[in-house]
């Protein structure tokens, strides 16, 4: 009789751990498509960027072109509206671009318990050398490079 109860004990053990091995099996699974979901929209954020780079890239030549013609008596005052709301958005819609993909990544560190890029220097650096150039052209501000001497 003891012998069939610790096998009986044994047997349910080993039914338990097989549940819980699934369990974990399946959890495991649950997690890896949720980063390879991270993972495709953090690609997707990337090209949405690029476009919304060179979006901003013509609004900003189409907005200088504008200008001048304005000046020039050229272009209307409406043409000239036109043109810096065509500039204005192009810089949101980039920078609500960067936006997304940052978070996408800030998701992907999330679920994989580490960081993946050190945004502390990113940041010591712009507050250090582009303290107030929100009036400049974004598109100037983009192309730092971080060559500043101290």
């Amino acid at each position: 009789q003891r012998i069939k109860n610790n096998q009986l004990k044994a047997a349910e053990h080993k039914k338990q751990e097989l549940k819980n091995m699934k369990i974990r099996q399946k959890e495991k699974e649950e997690d890896l498509n949720k980063k390879k979901g991270i993972v495709k929209e953090i690609n997707q954020n990337k090209g949405i960027i690029l476009e919304n780079k060179e979006k901003m890239k013509k609004a900003t030549e189409y907005f200088d072109v504008t200008y001048t013609n304005y000046e020039k008596d050229l272009s209307s005052q409406l043409d000239l509206e036109y043109a810096k709301d065509s500039y204005i958005r192009s810089i949101k819609d980039y920078i609500n671009s960067e936006f997304n993909y940052n978070i996408a990544l800030i998701n992907l560190e999330m679920s994989m318990h580490e960081h993946l890029i050190d945004y502390h220097d990113d940041a010591e650096h712009a507050a250090e050398f582009h303290e107030g150039e929100e009036g400049e052209s974004m598109s100037k501000f983009i192309k730092c490079g971080k060559k500043h001497k101290h």
